[in-house]
């Protein structure tokens, strides 16, 4: 039987992979073509800052890079250190700064080790390796994903709100909209707004229901548009989400900057890309990009291509005072702006990331009222008419007002029950009033 003593490996710091000085906005730093002859792993720590894409490349000849690893360094989690197996003769290591301002601190080094196995580099608190999964793919390449609310998203989501661009007009039963001082919509299998080269020209459409929220339950806003092909740094502003004059949140360009924005109480808190804390990636925006937001009532996250950005959590306070909301677009010149700014809006809409329909609840009338059964937005579902004897039901979508009528229901000619279905939604509030002696059961949710 044969054994080793001991082993000594002679593990080298590579000072031709390794950087302390800070990068600028958008630079790469590359490192130098480097021998892995007698190597088995590449060890590479960094501390910095700002996100930024490590690369770690391996080469046959140390001139074409065939190999190219790329790893995410996120400056929240403040905590990268990794083990890459070597498999060429040589190796280099790329750093990029993915903000629009520099690090102001940066230390990269690079460990080259003879004798390594690649795995999790500590363990947790029990001793166990400390490994997680961060992503499931299917066949198709597909990413599983989890709602905002933990739950993995095996659900079907309820199209709750939105509808598509066609023809060459705006459908006024789902969409309101306005324009301003020479601005223009235009519909051909998408919806284009234009400022023209007016001061203070804008355009706006906004969904004339709102998405319901129910507790338990996420919402996703999701939305496919592009910008026009001109600099993007004029006195304009442009902005699309779910949101009204109140409350809600939104993805903004400023001028040149690009923002997400909560809005609660008319105020608007705005989180500029430099402070995003999940991903600064800034997108092409004259491409098609799909923009995305997610909400409950305590976490509010914005993605971009399937990329979260930013995360808020609403600890102390609520961050809406509503969750209720609808889908807007916006676009306006200010003073001084004369360029025609554009925004090209494919598709639009909200889902709930699960059951269309709750629990419902009920209300049971036996004399003439005018009662407000709800606040907000619900459904619908059935009324049953127990003794239908009296002159009038009328049902309303509003608050408090016989407006925006949902049904009027007069006595049936038979005196026997009989139940009528609606499964309608409504979105402001359920106005009863009744007339007359009726035995009614009213079910909704």
């Amino acid at each position: 039987m044969s054994y080793f003593n001991s082993i000594i490996q002679n593990v080298v710091a590579d000072p031709l992979n390794a950087y302390s000085s800070n990068l600028y906005s958008g630079q790469t730093w590359s490192g130098t073509s480097s021998s892995t002859l007698n190597i088995s792993g590449i060890q590479i720590s960094l501390k910095t800052d700002k996100n930024c894409y490590v690369y770690v490349q391996q080469s046959p000849d140390g001139l074409n890079w065939n190999i190219s690893d790329r790893f995410i360094y996120d400056k929240v989690e403040n905590n990268f250190g990794i083990t890459v197996q070597a498999i060429n003769s040589y190796y280099r290591i790329l750093v990029t700064n993915l903000e629009n301002t520099s690090t102001t601190i940066f230390r990269l080094q690079t460990a080259l080790c003879p004798i390594v196995e690649v795995v999790p580099r500590n363990l947790d608190e029990n001793g166990h390796l400390q490994t997680a999964v961060h992503i499931i793919k299917d066949q198709y390449g597909w990413d599983a994903e989890n709602t905002p609310s933990g739950e993995m998203r095996t659900i079907t989501p309820s199209h709750l709100i939105g509808s598509i661009f066609t023809g060459y007009i705006l459908d006024p039963n789902f969409w309101n909209s306005g324009i301003t001082s020479g601005g223009t919509i235009e519909i051909s299998g998408q919806t284009i707004l234009s400022t023209n080269t007016g001061n203070f020209g804008g355009a706006f459409i906004q969904s004339f229901r709102s998405a319901e929220y129910k507790p338990g339950a996420a919402n996703r806003f999701r939305t496919q548009m592009r910008l026009e092909a001109i600099p993007h740094n004029e006195n304009c502003y442009r902005r699309w989400g779910v949101y009204n004059i109140t409350d809600g949140a939104f993805f903004e360009i400023s001028g040149a900057t690009f923002n997400v924005v909560i809005r609660k109480s008319r105020i608007d808190t705005k989180i500029s890309i430099n402070n995003f804390n999940k991903n600064s990636l800034i997108p092409d925006y004259v491409k098609v990009n799909v923009y995305e937001i997610y909400w409950n009532n305590a976490i509010l996250i914005f993605s971009i291509n399937d990329n979260a950005i930013h995360l808020y959590e609403a600890n102390n306070t609520t961050w809406t005072d509503t969750t209720t909301l609808p889908i807007k677009f916006e676009i306006q010149n200010l003073s001084g702006a004369t360029t025609n700014h554009q925004m090209f809006i494919r598709s639009a809409s909200v889902y709930r990331l699960g059951s269309l329909e709750g629990n419902p609840i009920w209300f049971h009338g036996t004399t003439a009222i005018s009662k407000q059964l709800k606040y907000g937005a619900g459904k619908l579902h059935k009324i049953t008419l127990n003794n239908p004897t009296g002159t009038l039901i009328s049902i309303y979508d509003s608050i408090g007002t016989a407006s925006n009528t949902i049904a009027i229901i007069s006595a049936p000619s038979q005196a026997n029950p009989v139940t009528l279905y609606y499964d309608l939604s409504f979105y402001n509030g359920l106005y009863i009033v009744t007339t007359g002696t009726w035995d009614y059961t009213c079910i909704y949710e």
